[in-house]
């Protein structure tokens, strides 16, 4: 009974492979973060009248997807490096599904994520 499982595993392994963006993952008082994958996502929220389809209120979060195999639970207060001026810091992890993990994030500045670029990306991050 547990095939459906690993039919959905399999799919979202493909969706994250596909999507995915090179990521540095900075635990809290650590230095030097470290190279990983991951998915950034917006996860949006509508809410208005019934029957309508038109929404009052309309509310976008990001959130980032972690592999399991890359980082087994993001830490809280973690800062996530995509690029020299976007980073973002790890609120709430949600429980780990079908080899996954969804985290809340709040972006941090561009100034706060060009300077941990500066300082705490890998050695090997740009390389290949």
């Amino acid at each position: 009974m547990a095939e459906w499982r690993d039919t959905i595993r399999a799919a979202k392994a493909v969706v994250h492979q596909t999507m995915r963006v090179r990521a540095c993952y900075l635990l809290p008082g650590v230095a030097t973060g470290r190279r990983i994958w991951v998915r950034p996502r917006y996860r949006r929220a509508d809410a208005g009248p019934d029957g309508q389809g038109v929404a009052l209120i309309h509310d976008t979060a990001m959130r980032v997807l972690f592999d399991r195999l890359e980082v087994s639970m993001p830490a809280r207060l973690a800062r996530v490096l995509i690029g020299e001026t976007e980073a973002y810091q790890v609120e709430q992890s949600l429980p780990p599904y079908l080899g996954f993990i969804e985290a809340d994030v709040t972006r941090l500045t561009e100034s706060q994520a060009a300077a941990l670029w500066a300082s705490a990306l890998p050695e090997d991050f740009l390389d290949g």
